[in-house]
């Protein structure tokens, strides 16, 4: 009996906290029904979970809510979206997994944590295949040449907790730039993905805080603090996505998002994700590039992500370069070998 009550509770306490659709009082009492029908199949640690998930906006190291999806209710995952994060019109393929969730190849499962997804980034002008690439100011690097990158050893990786290790299995190295100064140390990524957030642990990852502590800056630490969940960087077959789960927008520049007549950066929106790097594309450009070399004005970093966080640089703002921003990540992918 305290088991029905409790779940009978949550429930009740998850539909209060569902959000009303776009379009109109018919969609309402139909999203409620299916929501309600749901609901009730979930056991009570799995409201529970769902309920902390939902009135924390994902603020915490929750893993999956799964459901069998057994087309009882349609995209389940899809209905949880649109009832406790984005309530206005989108396209299921406007929708993506993050990498942390594991239901992705499950056919008889599906998650629908609402947290565990990300809208589908629609820059305002995609830049074309191939490209006239500007000059990257050497100020803006994290100072290493990609034709050093294994030939130095690392103390430490992600991978590692700490511990030395003599693996070269990394995909890239990730910078923290606070303006034109490095914090830290570079950090090999050898697993598919990586965290980066401020002080809100969402698995394994790089913390901000710990690695700024010695910064004390008042605009500093509030612009540091505005990085939040921060941000998911991820390998995947089509190339480098970046998961923007901060409050704040991030900007982000590499060589697939240049275009010949500006060098700033795509802005991604809070809650959204991009390809920040797309392998066809950049193998293309590249080539193209090099039978162009007439029309180049500097050299080009091809395997360097530059992402910024909550501040834009470029001719649209009043900082022109990166080193401007406070607080920056270079990305430095590994050269194939």
């Amino acid at each position: 009996m305290f088991k029905f009550r409790r779940k009978t509770a949550l429930v009740k306490k998850l539909l209060k906290e569902a959000s009303r659709p776009a379009n109109g009082p018919s969609d309402e009492g139909l999203c409620y029904q299916k929501l309600a029908a749901l609901l009730r199949k979930l056991n009570a640690n799995q409201l529970e979970m769902l309920h902390q998930v939902v009135t924390t906006k994902g603020k915490g190291n929750f893993g999956c809510v799964l459901v069998e999806n057994d087309g009882i209710v349609e995209d389940p995952h899809l209905l949880c979206c649109k009832s406790w994060r984005w309530s206005d019109d989108w396209r299921r393929d406007e929708i993506r997994r993050l990498p942390v969730c594991g239901s992705a190849r499950d056919k008889v499962y599906v998650c629908i944590n609402p947290y565990h997804l990300s809208k589908l980034c629609i820059p305002d002008s995609i830049p074309p295949p191939y490209s006239c690439l500007d000059h990257i100011n050497p100020e803006d690097r994290a100072q290493i040449d990609s034709r050093l990158v294994f030939r130095d050893s690392y103390a430490e990786s992600l991978t590692t907790n700490g511990e030395n290790s003599s693996s070269r299995n990394y995909w890239c190295q990730l910078a923290y730039w606070e303006r034109r100064k490095r914090v830290g140390r570079l950090f090999p990524v050898e697993l598919p993905y990586v965290n980066i957030f401020w002080d809100v642990p969402y698995g394994d990852g790089i913390s901000i805080k710990e690695l700024s502590r010695d910064n004390t800056d008042a605009d500093m630490v509030k612009a540091r603090q505005k990085i939040g969940l921060g941000i998911t960087v991820s390998r995947e077959p089509t190339g480098i996505w970046v998961y923007n789960r901060s409050s704040v927008p991030i900007f982000v520049n590499s060589i697939t998002l240049r275009d010949e007549k500006s060098s700033s950066p795509i802005r991604v929106p809070d809650q959204q994700c991009l390809c920040v790097f797309d392998v066809d594309r950049a193998s293309r450009m590249v080539d193209f590039a090099n039978n162009s070399m007439d029309t180049m004005d500097g050299p080009i970093d091809r395997n360097s992500i530059t992402i910024s966080f909550g501040k834009g640089w470029g001719l649209n703002y009043s900082r022109m370069e990166i080193s401007s921003c406070p607080c920056w990540i270079e990305i430095l992918l590994a050269p194939c070998r």
